[in-house]
């Protein structure tokens, strides 16, 4: 354990890494996300528009995953610079007050 503490207080630059092999940018855009792996959830308080939340909880139980699944797709699709031309927002997401 305090050989593992030694080696996390190393700093980057002194770590020899010159045995690994640099990966392409082709090989890092082919990476996948292991299966296994699950994201560290938060709970949080939101305020919705009562129609978004109606629509949330329509279809079926889950309506909580399926927001957290709908804001996953648009992280993952979309930068601010398009969220903020799709819906005529001038504010930076820093400044938005909810």
């Amino acid at each position: 354990m305090e050989r593992l503490k030694k080696l996390d207080d190393l700093p980057d630059e002194e770590i020899d890494t010159s045995d690994i092999p640099l990966l392409t940018d082709a090989q890092l855009a082919e990476m996948k996300r292991d299966v296994l792996f699950r994201p560290v959830k938060k709970r949080i308080t939101a305020r919705l528009d009562a129609d978004v939340l109606e629509w949330l909880k329509a279809s079926r139980k889950g309506y909580q995953t399926r927001m957290n699944t709908i804001l996953r797709h648009a992280m993952n699709t979309y930068t601010w610079e398009q969220i903020k031309e799709l819906h005529g927002i001038e504010k930076e997401p820093q400044d938005w007050d909810g």
